[in-house]
């Protein structure tokens, strides 16, 4: 048990570190609308953008990525990245490996967020909303259409909303797998080990340290029809699992112990939505 000064200590550390994540992501923001008049309609502003607010956020916060097979991320192009989605910090994380003609497909909430909501919209990010079914299902056409015709790659995150358990991963829903057939795209999986083991939430403790993610092998969906989505879907998210249960085992051996999470908690049996 940690003594008092030791735990105010330590909630003030976070505090700290907090605000500057804050401070530096709103620098960048402003960074990007300044870069707008310049870069507008150019598809690497958001690479121009990202990579500046990555490398000042991971830096501030103490945390070192640790990427496996990197080179997979340019292997193909233009692809579908799949990433398991925790918190605000999957940002920084996600811009540190995105590829140039990059975008991503987010919330539509996010377009109406003070000065942020101008930065996505100037950058040309995709909008979805998600309990519109007709939108929902207009705006997975768009992505087809600006996989297919302008090149472009997308970020997407299969499990629908951030998952504040790292260790397991929510059911996937097909949506992304229905574009990616469609467009006879590549998914790319991207794997991050819990974000809690650099930053625990829980406890208030931001540790910083080494963040290991890994970048898996390009699946191919050309020749797959709406009939394969399904097991397309299952598969990918076994396979997501598999990866981020070894990453755990091998890197962070005392972090579902410390979560209280029993043995066989972990990887369970896979559901898709």
């Amino acid at each position: 048990v940690q003594s008092l000064p030791r735990r105010l200590l330590q909630y003030a550390n976070f505090a700290a570190r907090a605000v500057l994540y804050a401070g530096w992501f709103l620098v960048s923001v402003l960074y990007g609308l300044i870069l707008a008049f310049y870069y507008r309609g150019d598809p690497n502003y958001s690479f121009v953008v990202g990579r500046f607010f990555a490398r000042g956020a991971l830096y501030l916060s103490g945390v070192r990525m640790v990427i496996q097979n990197e080179s997979n991320m340019t292997k193909h192009s233009p692809c579908i990245f799949t990433a398991n989605h925790q918190s605000l910090f999957d940002m920084p994380v996600c811009c540190r490996v995105s590829p140039t003609r990059t975008y991503v497909l987010a919330k539509k909430s996010f377009l109406y967020m003070p000065i942020l909501g101008l930065m996505w919209w100037l950058t040309d990010q995709i909008f979805i909303e998600r309990f519109k079914k007709k939108s929902a299902l207009n705006t997975m056409d768009a992505a087809c259409t600006r996989i297919r015709e302008k090149k472009h790659n997308i970020w997407m995150f299969p499990e629908g909303t951030r998952n504040s358990q790292g260790e397991k991963l929510l059911p996937f829903k097909r949506g992304v797998f229905h574009v990616a057939v469609q467009a006879d795209a590549y998914i790319v999986p991207f794997v991050v080990a819990p974000v809690d083991t650099v930053i625990d939430r829980r406890t208030w403790n931001w540790k910083g340290g080494d963040l290991h993610c890994k970048v898996l092998e390009p699946i191919s969906c050309r020749g797959l029809s709406e009939d394969d989505v399904q097991r397309l879907c299952e598969s990918t998210q076994e396979l997501m699992q598999r990866e981020l249960d070894q990453l755990i085992d091998q890197y962070y051996p005392s972090f579902l112990a410390e979560r209280g999470v029993p043995l066989g908690g972990k990887g369970a049996k896979v559901k898709t939505r």
